[in-house]
């Protein structure tokens, strides 16, 4: 069955006090707004009642 509507998401902030190009690097987590940024697009999403998938 082909998607009536896509949602693209993106991760929230993340922690990068000193702006490093950070790409693929490690250390580099979401922030306290980041972490509350995902926090509000997973219920979002979770509250559309539709299926999920990667």
């Amino acid at each position: 069955m082909p998607a009536d509507r896509l949602h693209l998401v993106r991760h929230g902030e993340v922690h990068n006090p000193r702006r490093v190009l950070y790409g693929r690097l490690p250390g580099f987590g979401l922030s306290v707004d980041g972490r509350h940024m995902a926090r509000q697009a997973a219920e979002y999403v979770h509250g559309l009642d539709r299926p999920v998938s990667a």
